[in-house]
């Protein structure tokens, strides 16, 4: 098989893959780099194509639907997407994008001729096809039913935002480090705080300025907030329940905190130890479930960034919307609560719990915290002070904010956050 048509072959592996629950795109993509020695113009070529393909998932099944009255197989669907994807989307080459799908349908053993069909229609009509919108109607179920919760106008942001490539919003431990990235970088830049910024464009993360000088980590501006706004968070014991990938644990570090970091998840926790090693925090990391915890020991802040569907993270995250089974919704919000009441036994009188997930439905966010505090009458909500992020803000004094684009142009993910204080 051609170079082209590999690349493109593992663009469709790893699509079925997402597509049936069965890997995560970062682990199948490293295996296919070392089993096919690709070069980095590969890698960028995969990445693009798989992404593109499963944000654009609902306009392609609408073309496709236009071209084809038969139900088609899988591979057959799969190879569609990625081909139309690669031609309306990602403008490649059509010849090469035509040849490579007609070679790989032959080594499936699937209609190569029907393929090449398609495609060729495609290509003739190739400006009216890239105007087609997305159609709700092919969203999953489970999605549009928590979506309709929410108000039209924040439901039209979600609905957009499915189709948007994400930002890289840096975190830095301090201004001063801000300002020498700031002196010694070339590209376009969007300053979201004293202490962060976005770039828009780069190449790889680990090539970026002052990378290798430990000075910040990559976190989105709306999970950095509950930390940001919380400025009596200096010099406390704090205890993060779920630290990786640890945007929260190095906020709580840069503010001079002693933090205790548990993660339950092994390969996580490599991940976590990794970034803590590169910005010179020498902390431990407790790999134990958090809800297993002793309970003698009491904190002045506890942190939990939950398990959850991650449905804030669409841009980052969109096979979340690809895959074929639903998102376990109930399964999550039981680990949630679990992991607020044992906060609320590990936590100091007068101390605070920050609750958040990457999540803007209602069971994952508002409702668990309602349902906490009608169990635990000895805490109340205290909240987060507007400032300039009042549109953020919502009047309960919550964190709460689906996907969108700030004024300023910034991406931020959906996101939601309520700070408990225990008042005995």
């Amino acid at each position: 098989m051609q170079k082209g048509a590999q690349t493109r072959r593992s663009v469709h592996i790893i699509l079925c893959a997402l597509k049936n629950n069965s890997d995560v795109f970062e682990e199948i993509l490293n295996k296919h780099i070392i089993k096919y020695k690709y070069s980095s113009r590969d890698i960028n070529l995969i990445q693009a194509v798989v992404l593109e393909s499963i944000r654009y998932n609902n306009q392609v099944k609408t073309i496709i639907a236009k071209y084809s009255k038969k139900k088609i197989n899988e591979d057959s669907y799969i190879l569609l997407l990625s081909a139309i994807t690669q031609l309306l989307y990602l403008n490649f080459k059509e010849y090469a994008v035509v040849n490579s799908s007609v070679e790989i349908a032959k080594n499936l053993k699937t209609s190569s001729g029907f393929i090449n069909a398609i495609l060729k229609k495609i290509i003739q009509n190739k400006k009216k096809l890239q105007e087609i919108r997305m159609d709700k109607n092919n969203l999953p179920k489970w999605f549009l039913g928590e979506l309709s919760k929410l108000k039209k106008d924040k439901q039209e942001l979600v609905i957009k935002s499915i189709n948007e490539k994400p930002q890289l919003h840096i975190v830095f431990k301090s201004n001063l480090f801000l300002k020498k990235f700031i002196s010694e970088i070339k590209y376009d830049f969007t300053t979201t705080s004293k202490n962060s910024l976005i770039i828009n464009k780069f190449n790889k993360i680990e090539n970026i300025a002052r990378y290798n000088k430990g000075e910040w980590w990559i976190q989105d501006y709306s999970a950095m907030l509950p930390i940001y706004l919380s400025k009596n968070f200096n010099n406390k014991e704090i205890i993060d329940f779920c630290a990786a990938p640890g945007g929260k644990t190095f906020q709580s570090l840069a503010n001079n905190n002693k933090v205790s970091v548990v993660e339950k998840d092994k390969k996580r926790a490599i991940i976590l130890r990794r970034n803590l090693k590169r910005l010179n925090f020498n902390v431990p990391i407790e790999i134990k479930d958090a809800i297993n915890l002793n309970e003698n020991k009491k904190y002045e802040v506890i942190l939990i960034d939950a398990p959850c569907t991650a449905i804030g993270t669409i841009r980052k995250n969109p096979e979340i919307l690809f895959r074929k089974t639903d998102a376990n919704l109930y399964k999550y919000t039981e680990t949630q609560m679990n992991l607020l009441n044992k906060a609320a036994t590990l936590i100091k009188n007068n101390g605070e719990i920050i609750y958040m997930v990457c999540s803007f439905f209602e069971h994952e966010t508002t409702r668990q915290i309602k349902k906490f505090l009608n169990l635990n009458k000895n805490f109340v909500v205290k909240k987060f002070e507007k400032n300039e992020n009042e549109d953020l803000i919502d009047d309960c004094g919550f964190i709460n904010t689906v996907p969108c684009t700030l004024k300023n142009n910034v991406k931020i993910d959906g996101f939601f956050a309520a700070k408990l204080k225990r008042n005995d």
